[in-house]
């Protein structure tokens, strides 16, 4: 019994490194796209952050209100540092009106 609790916690770091390995080659290949490097609207910096954002709520399993990514946004400060993006969530956050996506 001993060796199989020993061997749990072994899985779940497993799966979590292998859960952030996927998104940092996903990201690579998204980032070496043409509509990262070549961006005429944003530069690479803004586009990382903006991944950033999206990922902590980025899990086919969960739903989440528009709402709580505008709170998030806000709290990162981009309703300052990227207004455009941030005024763009905030009225997809009221077009759905709480409903969960």
């Amino acid at each position: 019994m001993q060796s199989l609790l020993n061997y749990i916690p072994a899985i779940i770091s497993m799966k979590s490194i292998d859960k952030k390995q996927l998104l940092e080659e996903e990201k690579k290949k998204i980032f070496s796209k043409p509509l990262v490097t070549e961006n005429p609207t944003f530069d690479v910096k803004q586009i990382d952050d903006f991944w950033t954002l999206f990922n902590l709520y980025a899990d086919n399993r969960r739903q989440a209100d528009v709402r709580e990514i505008v709170v998030t946004a806000k709290t990162l400060g981009y309703d300052q540092s990227h207004e455009y993006i941030y005024q763009s969530l905030c009225d997809i956050a009221d077009q759905l009106d709480g409903e969960w996506v």
